[in-house]
């Protein structure tokens, strides 16, 4: 379909421009004594030439993107790369602007010390037009430094894929936009055709 350009419409996903704030955010603040830092790592990452490293030890470290526009009701593919040496899990978070105030909140559990990636279909609530996306990296103790990374963050907008068809085979020859194109129901799992 010529009208989806399935373009990412999250800004700078893979930090290659660097940080989305400033400031790493402090997303647990019982004191003022934080032990949390953000910065780019150029020796761990999967797409480009760096990542997001987020550090805690004490409080919860986090960063944003905010006011990414989004269209209420249609359906988005959201994907991103995690990885971590010492952390239990990563998170991510996802508020809407609908009246609801929707939030979508997301664990991940570490398996390993290798890279993975993480994917979602999301429905965009009604009255919503943006999003605010959250990356979190967890305290483990006071005393160690938990390591969480992110990279490629990727926010794609889909087709409504409801009455689609495909075809699934190479074709020979060149194909054209039939000039006409029936089908109706004969049973749940049956349609037929005409071209």
């Amino acid at each position: 379909d010529p009208g989806y350009s399935f373009a990412n419409i999250v800004p700078n996903g893979s930090f290659e421009q660097g940080f989305w704030q400033e400031k790493v955010g402090d997303y647990h603040n019982y004191d003022k004594k934080p032990i949390i830092d953000m910065r780019l790592s150029k020796e761990e990452k999967t797409n480009g030439v760096q990542s997001l490293q987020l550090e805690a030890a004490r409080h919860i470290a986090g960063t944003y993107q905010a006011g990414i526009q989004v269209k209420a009701g249609a359906e988005y593919f959201l994907s991103f790369d995690y990885q971590s040496p010492n952390a239990e899990m990563a998170e991510y978070r996802i508020n809407f602007d609908d009246p609801k105030e929707t939030q979508i909140k997301e664990t991940l559990p570490r398996k390993d010390n290798k890279w993975h990636t993480f994917s979602k279909m999301l429905r965009i609530p009604t009255g919503a037009s943006s999003i605010s996306l959250t990356l979190i990296c967890f305290p483990k103790d006071e005393k160690t430094r938990i390591i969480t990374r992110y990279d490629d963050v990727r926010l794609v907008e889909l087709p409504a894929f409801v009455n689609w068809f495909y075809y699934v085979n190479a074709p020979k020859e060149g194909l054209t936009i039939p000039k006409e194109v029936e089908f109706k129901s004969v049973n749940f799992a049956k349609k037929s055709i005409h071209i």
